[in-house]
């Protein structure tokens, strides 16, 4: 999905690295995440995030609240 759409990323390789990265021996900025996404601008970030959304909506996992209303 960020592959496709030329959107650059970052994530976790396994679930070794997902606990080391999410363990609270690493500082606040790093931590409590799965994935990164670095879109150009907002226009981009909404397909993929929204593709993500699906994808991971019946996974039993939770992350943090991304509102994606414009102010």
């Amino acid at each position: 999905m960020c592959v496709e759409n030329g959107v650059e990323f970052k994530a976790a390789a396994d679930p070794v690295m997902l606990g080391v990265i999410n363990s609270k021996t690493q500082e606040r900025g790093f931590s409590g995440k799965f994935m990164t996404i670095y879109p150009p601008d907002e226009d981009v970030f909404v397909g993929p995030i929204e593709t993500l959304y699906r994808r991971t909506a019946e996974e039993a996992v939770e992350g943090p609240f991304v509102d994606l209303r414009r102010p």
